[in-house]
């Protein structure tokens, strides 16, 4: 990836396939700037869904805490994600999709690229998932509740539509 010489906007939106967004969002976030882009998944259902505009802002000297939603750079795909921080162990963070029913692994600072600061869908904000109700989603994560519930809207969905 080449280096820009110069200073970036203090936000970047970024279009780019999941393939080609990771360079893109190690070099955005590493200049300070934050990071607007299209999610593409189901992983992190209902709070984040396919096509929502996310924000994500650079750790900086802060680091995750239990709830908040980050992106890093998943130890087995190599990929750009974005899932919940739901315990952390001394300078680790066990890291899981709202919707998946296993966890990422334990995940070092170092893979954390930063952190989720706004989500819209369809132009509107959406806020839940991400205040101080994140601590108790990410409590039930650590049992798979969020995904139980997850399923049975999904059933609930179908069975209505």
């Amino acid at each position: 990836m080449a280096r820009y010489s110069q200073a970036l906007p203090t936000t970047v939106d970024c279009s780019a396939t999941t393939g080609v967004l990771l360079p893109i969002a190690q070099e955005v976030l590493a200049r300070g700037a934050k990071l607007r882009f299209c999610a593409r998944g189901d992983s992190m259902l209902p709070f984040i869904q396919d096509r929502d505009v996310l924000t994500i802002t650079p750790l900086f000297s802060s680091l995750p805490r239990l709830g908040e939603v980050v992106a890093f750079v998943h130890p087995d795909s190599h990929n750009f994600t974005v899932h919940r921080v739901i315990r952390t162990r001394g300078p680790r963070y066990l890291l899981k999709g709202d919707s998946v029913k296993t966890v990422d692994g334990w995940i070092y600072p170092c893979s954390i690229l930063g952190r989720v600061i706004s989500v819209e869908r369809s132009g509107q904000a959406v806020h839940f998932g991400l205040g101080s109700e994140r601590i108790a989603i990410a409590l039930l994560q650590r049992h798979r509740y969020v995904c139980n519930l997850v399923q049975l809207y999904g059933r609930f969905a179908r069975r209505k539509g």
